[in-house]
């Protein structure tokens, strides 16, 4: 019985400190879906720049300007069109950043990817990057496909 009741305070001690070592990442994944939620309400013209740019890195505020807005909003515009249900499907960390990768569906194209770059050097992730083009999932899936 005495082995019994170890066994199970060994299992719940091991479920209790996995949760406290999964929250930190946790807590960065939060932020960067937060960041990217933020940047496609302002390249869909929901919000100003300024409700984004608490995320970018430092290097992203001077590159990304008002005019850089103004560009890409009109690319997506053109060749993408509204985009929708952006949904997580990729998730790459390497030493000191995160690749998120979405993808959703678009009007004017067959489906959008979005690939976003994180710094994650300091406490805090600062968006390094984004990049909007469209995607034809469906014949990059059959290609996927065909190789194997």
């Amino acid at each position: 019985m005495k082995k019994i009741a170890a066994v199970l305070m060994m299992i719940m001690c091991l479920g209790f400190s996995s949760l406290g070592f999964a929250s930190p990442a946790s807590d960065t994944l939060a932020r960067e879906e937060d960041a990217v939620a933020a940047v496609m309400k302002v390249l869909t013209g929901k919000a100003p720049l300024a409700t984004a740019q608490e995320y970018f890195s430092p290097e992203l505020k001077k590159k990304f300007t008002e005019d850089t807005l103004t560009q890409m909003k009109k690319n997506i515009n053109a060749q993408i069109g509204e985009i929708s249900d952006l949904k997580l499907v990729v998730l790459e960390k390497a030493v000191d950043a995160d690749r998120l990768i979405y993808a959703g569906n678009a009007k004017k194209a067959p489906a959008v990817r979005t690939i976003v770059v994180f710094q994650t050097k300091g406490k805090k992730p600062l968006l390094d990057g984004v990049s909007v083009m469209s995607a034809d999932l469906k014949q990059e899936n059959a290609q996927q496909q065909a190789k194997k």
